[in-house]
């Protein structure tokens, strides 16, 4: 892998790992616009690559919530609640495994055109979001099958064009959340959703024999993790003054680039 793909990876990775833009639907038109243009070398499969790339995100979410994060395991008996709604959350993503959804999803990456649909989704998912009204609901007013809904959402953003955090936070918004909430509790959650994809990506590595490290990665895990970052302080910094319309809109023009590019 060169370094100009090692670091663009890096921050696509990173940026779109957070932010409500779908991270697997962005890598998946990037490798399909440098395909169309006969450019090698970013659609490289290097499972240990990814492994690092993924650590990179997960580092930057510990240290923006690490106050959180610490007060979690410090305290778990007044976290109770909480920990219990990151459980429920989580218990819907063992349909993966279960019913082997990865193929459907290897399926829709394969397909611009899907990729483009499911991005459009997500723009709408986004907008109605917005207009969800506010009933001021934390950990401690949540019903238990709040955190269960926001599972499923977290489930259906295994699909390539859907973002996690995008589906998460608008779930939690629907149910009722703050703005504040909801954006905590979807980034608290990547953190074991993150360490469930490095153990399948770990796995994968394993079985291909991959782990060879080359000196190109070092800037890469630092982009990724710098990137996600910023990333995660920006969607707080919107979620507290603004809505996801600017990100709704994203979405709608990516999604028609998709749509567009499979017809090229």
């Amino acid at each position: 892998m060169t370094a100009f793909f090692a670091i663009l990876l890096a921050l696509i990775q990173g940026l779109t790992e957070f932010l409500p833009v779908s991270s697997s639907g962005h890598l998946s038109l990037a490798q399909a616009l440098f395909g169309k243009f006969g450019v090698s070398g970013f659609d490289d499969t290097d499972f240990f690559y990814n492994i690092l790339l993924h650590g990179g995100t997960l580092i930057a979410v510990c240290v923006y919530y690490r106050k959180d994060v610490a007060n979690l395991f410090l305290h778990p008996n007044r976290n109770g609640k909480l920990w219990l709604m990151g459980i429920a959350a989580c218990l819907p993503l063992v349909a993966v495994p279960l019913f082997d959804l990865d193929d459907y999803v290897k399926v829709v990456s394969s397909s611009t055109l899907a990729i483009g649909i499911l991005l459009i989704f997500t723009g709408i998912m986004l907008k109605i979001s917005d207009a969800a009204i506010s009933y001021g609901k934390t950990e401690r007013e949540a019903k238990w099958y709040d955190p269960f809904v926001i599972g499923i959402a977290q489930l259906i953003a295994v699909l390539p064009g859907i973002s996690r955090s995008g589906a998460t936070i608008s779930a939690g918004l629907l149910r009722g959340f703050t703005r504040e909430f909801a954006t905590k509790f979807s980034f608290l959650l990547s953190i074991p959703t993150i360490l469930a994809g490095l153990a399948l990506e770990t796995k994968d590595a394993l079985e291909s024999g991959t782990f060879t490290f080359q000196a190109v990665y070092v800037p890469g895990i630092i982009v990724a993790a710098v990137s996600g970052y910023c990333a995660v302080m920006f969607v707080n910094r919107v979620m507290k003054r603004g809505r996801f319309g600017g990100f709704a809109v994203y979405c709608f023009s990516a999604g028609i680039f998709g749509v567009i590019l499979s017809f090229i």
